[in-house]
């Protein structure tokens, strides 16, 4: 639990760094997109300071045989439904902001303060699992903050709430994926990588497929109400983990 949330802090710091660079640069000469630029200068510094470290060694001994189990299935699924519901308002939550008043840019701004909330959520997170036993009433709060938080981004007609619900559903948002990819791995054991193989696929296609079905919504319905999609999959990662949780036990 620990290492995979702390995995997640520094990709929740850069996030809330890129909408935030790139908004404060469209208001310069230099335009927004000498942005694009930095993610290449990074990884070109961190080939040039780690390019003689070598891997680890992989686990000696050859991985158990035999399925998955069910219980390994429905978390693995839960797992990415969650990477689905922090994909939603990452594709539209700035066109949501803009309807409370909001410019363009600055709702693109604005945005920031979702990958705050999951930078603050995932720092929280590295905290508390540093003892053991609080990765599933973790996970049970992630949930019930990650309802609270986008009810109120999605109901609010102005700035100063939707905001606030934005950053309060980041917060919630934050430790699902590393927590409930603990638990899936956790439920297979001897199978990491196949269990951590089908959590990336599952969570592939669903990242394609729930902000599609979403626009193809909006397209028909508006986008407030095509955001129905949200408390949906929230409820379907809820079941998902009660049963999981009891087919494993």
């Amino acid at each position: 639990d620990r290492a995979l949330t702390e995995a997640n802090v520094g990709a929740a710091g850069c996030a809330v760094l890129a909408p935030l660079l790139l908004g404060l640069l469209h208001g310069t000469p230099a335009g927004w997109r000498p942005v694009l630029a930095l993610p290449a200068l990074v990884l070109a510094g961190l080939y040039l300071r780690y390019r003689r470290q070598p891997l680890p060694a992989g686990p000696a001994g050859r991985a158990a045989r035999g399925r998955l189990p069910l219980s390994c299935w429905l978390l693995a699924t839960m797992t990415a439904i969650g990477i689905a519901v922090e994909f939603c308002p990452i594709y539209f939550g700035a066109e949501l902001l803009t309807g409370t008043g909001l410019r363009a840019a600055q709702a693109a701004t604005a945005m920031s303060i979702f990958y705050l909330g999951i930078l603050a959520g995932r720092v929280g997170g590295m905290r508390l699992t540093r003892h053991a036993g609080r990765a599933v009433p973790l996970l049970w709060a992630s949930l019930a903050a990650t309802t609270a938080g986008f009810v109120l981004f999605w109901l609010a007609v102005s700035p100063a709430p939707a905001i606030a619900g934005l950053f309060l559903c980041g917060l919630g948002i934050a430790n699902l994926y590393p927590l409930s990819l603990a638990l899936t791995l956790d439920a297979a054991p001897g199978h990491g990588d196949t269990a951590n193989a089908r959590v990336q696929l599952l969570g592939g296609v669903l990242v394609i497929v729930a902000p599609y079905l979403l626009g193809s919504l909006a397209d028909q319905l508006g986008l407030r109400a095509a955001f129905t999609v949200e408390p949906v999959l929230i409820g379907a990662c809820g079941l998902l983990l009660l049963a999981g949780l009891r087919l494993r036990a």
